[in-house]
């Protein structure tokens, strides 16, 4: 089993929302060493992996696709540059 903690619902809603609209989005994030990240990428789809958690899945401007776990982003704000 995981260590993963559930978002508020609110915080969920909004990376749907984002996901819908397709918004490039600057996320501040932690890993599993927690270290700490800034992206900036497009927001595709939210995946639940059974046992892990939740994860955003984004693309960045060269098509690679990564996943963040959802508990380990700090925040996100669409990126007004794009």
């Amino acid at each position: 089993m995981t260590d993963y903690q559930a978002i508020d619902c609110r915080r969920h809603s909004e990376l749907e929302l984002h996901i819908m609209h397709k918004d490039q989005l600057i996320l501040d994030w932690v890993d599993s060493e927690q270290q700490r990240h800034q992206t900036i990428a497009y927001a595709t789809d939210i995946q639940s992996i059974k046992g892990d958690g939740e994860y955003l899945v984004i693309k960045d401007n060269n098509d690679y696709t990564s996943r963040i776990r959802l508990d380990r982003i700090l925040s996100f704000k669409i990126d007004i540059n794009y």
